[in-house]
């Protein structure tokens, strides 16, 4: 994979999964160094009692959904700058929250143009049909993104269950999501950042389609998962 002139600042970061919280993180990543972002932020679950651990002022803690709102929209505008260009930006949100409509994501999607990101397209990811689905927004700092040439765009709606693994809390990211956002908006050498990592899907489908990746990753425990993941995939993993 060809590196890009900036690398030698990104290289602590590259092809491996950074502890912390991404608000800090993201500090650190140069201005447009990155080709794409593609991510799951955790979902607003203000009033629900949950098995996954939760840090103290972590995403995802604010007792009102503006304010959830908010905090996504200031990281994302940040995130953005990150980008190159003709870079773009996935999130995979959900609309209703924890059986409580909140009307999230449109809401969200609302203050992200106001904000000046411009949503290129919008998915439906169904898990199951006609039960579950989250939305997948495709934004950019610019109204023409790279879009591979030789990718079908393809239909709006996504039929991919979610993923498992016997060590992880949460439902995972279907990794069929992930590479339809990856194809259609990055090359090969391209740099992708996972900013809330997770189990590491991301990552791992960024390694399958040599693509470079930064994940950044809160919470210890699930950090170790996602790295023994890509251990497995990848061999010694920095």
């Amino acid at each position: 994979m060809t590196l890009q002139k900036h690398t030698p600042i990104l290289t602590p970061y590259l092809n491996t999964i950074i502890e912390g919280d991404c608000r800090k993180i993201i500090e650190k990543i140069p201005t447009s160094s990155v080709h794409c972002i593609i991510t799951s932020p955790p979902y607003f679950h203000s009033g629900w009692e949950t098995t996954r651990t939760f840090e103290e002022g972590m995403i995802s803690t604010e007792e009102k959904s503006a304010d959830y709102i908010k905090t996504l929209v200031d990281f994302f505008v940040d995130a953005a700058r990150k980008l190159t260009p003709s870079g773009s930006m996935w999130i995979i949100l959900n609309e209703i929250s924890y059986h409580k409509n909140h009307g999230i994501a449109h809401r969200f999607v609302i203050e992200m143009r106001n904000r000046g990101l411009h949503l290129i397209h919008e998915y439906i990811w169904s898990h199951d049909p006609g039960y579950t689905f989250d939305y997948v927004f495709w934004f950019s700092p610019n109204e023409n993104p790279y879009i591979n040439p030789t990718k079908p765009i393809g239909k709006d709606i996504w039929e991919f269950p979610e993923e498992y693994h016997e060590k992880i809390r949460f439902d995972m990211t279907n990794r069929l999501v992930i590479r339809e956002c990856m194809e259609l908006s990055t090359r090969k050498g391209d740099i992708v950042l996972d900013p809330f990592a997770g189990s590491g899907q991301v990552c791992l489908v960024a390694s399958m389609l040599q693509r470079q990746f930064i994940g950044v990753e809160l919470v210890p425990e699930i950090r170790e998962v996602a790295l023994e993941r890509l251990e497995d995939q990848m061999g010694e993993v920095k």
